[in-house]
Formats: C-alpha cells, sequence, structure tokens
C-alpha cells in the first residue's frame, strides 16, 4: 500500500464511506501479504520508492502470477522479476497483457510511469555498467534493466577485460564523465562491484597508473592479490611488534631496551 492509498482509505473512512473496522482490516494487510506460499511485502515502495523485486528462480510459473497480480494491486511503481524464464513469461502474458521479457537480462517486467510527486530525472547522472567478457552480459543485463526502471540513465560497455587493456583504454571518456561504474569481472563469486568515480587529483593519477600497468581499475584482479598479500603482511607485522613488546616485559632492565632494537630492525615492511 502507498501513501497514496493510505490518503484514500483515511479519506473513506472520514466521510463515511467505510467503517473502522474495515479500515484497519485494510491498513494490517498494508505491511505484507500472506500468500500460503509467499509473504508479498506491500509496504516495500513506502519504505525505499520502488516495489518488491520477485525472484522467479525456484518459483512455478502459477507463483510468480500470482505475486505479479498481488504487486500489481497494491503498487504503484514499475514490476520486476528476476531470472525468470520464458515459460513463465508466457504464462504471466497470458493473464497480464502489459508484462514484457527482456531476454538477455531473463527478465519479466511492467514498466510503469513515474507516480504524480516523483522527484524528475537527473539528466546529469548516468550509470556505466562494465563487463569483462561476453559471458559476463546477463549479469549485467539484468543490472541494466533495474537501473532503468527506476529511473536511471544507463550505459554498458561489454567484454573490456584488463587482458586487453586497450579495449578500456578505448573508452576513457565515457568512464571519466559516468557518475557511478558497476564492474562485473570473471570468476567465482566475483559479482558486481559498485564504484564512484576519483574526485580527487591524486586518485585519479592513481587510477591512471593502474590503467597503465594491466590493472582493472582499483578493482582488477592483479591488484586485488596485491593489495591482499599487503594487507596480510601489514597484520604479521603488528603481530611481531605486539609479540617483541611482550617478551621485552619478561627481560631484565638492562637488556629490555636493546632486545626492542633487535626485534625492530630485524624485521622488513615493504613499502
Amino acid at each position: 500500500m502507498t501513501k497514496n492509498d493510505i490518503l484514500r482509505l483515511l479519506e473513506a473512512y472520514k466521510d463515511g464511506g467505510i467503517t473502522k473496522e474495515d479500515a484497519a482490516e485494510s491498513l494490517s494487510k498494508a505491511a505484507f501479504e500472506d500468500m500460503g506460499f509467499a509473504n508479498v511485502d506491500h509496504s516495500r515502495e513506502a519504505r525505499q520508492g520502488f516495489p518488491e523485486v520477485i525472484y522467479a528462480a525456484g518459483k512455478t510459473k502459477e507463483q510468480v502470477l500470482a505475486i505479479f497480480q498481488s504487486l500489481e494491486a497494491a503498487s504503484d511503481g514499475s514490476l520486476l522479476a528476476t531470472r525468470a524464464s520464458s515459460e513463465q513469461y508466457d504464462f504471466v502474458k497470458a493473464e497480464m497483457p502489459e508484462a514484457e521479457y527482456d531476454e538477455e537480462a531473463r527478465a519479466i517486467y511492467i514498466r510503469r510511469a513515474k507516480p504524480v510527486g516523483a522527484p524528475p530525472e537527473d539528466e546529469a547522472h548516468e550509470i556505466l555498467i562494465i563487463t569483462a567478457g561476453t559471458s559476463d552480459i546477463p549479469v549485467a543485463a539484468e543490472a541494466r534493466l533495474t537501473a532503468e526502471l527506476y529511473g536511471n540513465r544507463v550505459k554498458t560497455l561489454y567484454d573490456c577485460g584488463v587482458a586487453g587493456i586497450h579495449r578500456l583504454a578505448a573508452h576513457e571518456d565515457e568512464i571519466r564523465r559516468a557518475r557511478h561504474h558497476l564492474h562485473r569481472r570473471h570468476g567465482g563469486g566475483a559479482g558486481l562491484r559498485h564504484r564512484r568515480p576519483c574526485e580527487r587529483p591524486c586518485h585519479r593519477r592513481a587510477d591512471e597508473r593502474r590503467l597503465r600497468c594491466g590493472a582493472s581499475w582499483r578493482h582488477g584482479a592483479a591488484l586485488d592479490a596485491f593489495e591482499l598479500r599487503r594487507g596480510r603482511q601489514r597484520r604479521q607485522h603488528r603481530q611481531r611488534l605486539r609479540c617483541g613488546r611482550a617478551r621485552e616485559q619478561d627481560q631484565p632492565p638492562e637488556l629490555r631496551g636493546k632486545l626492542w632494537q633487535k626485534q625492530s630492525i630485524s624485521m622488513h615492511f615493504p613499502a
């Protein structure tokens, strides 16, 4: 139930169109609807501005349709079901002709006009989605469709992995111009990574160095491995320092400073 629905309900009660029992029952169903196989969150749009998204994988076509119909009746925003099959889409389309299917994104959606009072679209706001390879396109397409349904301007760059860094460097102007970046790279559990563009000159220079040396910006696989190794070395260094201080307390006073000096000099920490 949206804010406008609640206002209409209160006006109807005020004018005597419904009883207080009917109003209370309607409000009790506003938070969520228990459908037996799913608890549909109808207050999601009031809390976050968008209706709940349906995860269609593992659901029957009848369940997907029932959730779509429930959300359509209780919300004003665009509706989306991700990881949906063409069979599920055909079943939903027969009952809801306004439903559409994006085969690349594997998603069923119903695009609705923006509700009255929604903020205008910011023309300067643009999301850029970048993938390392062609096999990453389905996940990136799902992110693209989701962002577009929520009122964002989106551009995509596919197959720009750092194995051929010139493919990424060729789009440098578009990358700098975008307000937000979503990176999708190869590897298990890599997922989509979000990044705001650099604003400080020192950070921008660091990004340029990474681009020249072949790292995929800040979240490249090579750079991730380096940062993990450096973090591990720092933790080991701090642990050695703590152990050195602990051992120093057990020594005679005349040896404490010498032991600490020896312990500090013997350790090497890379810059």
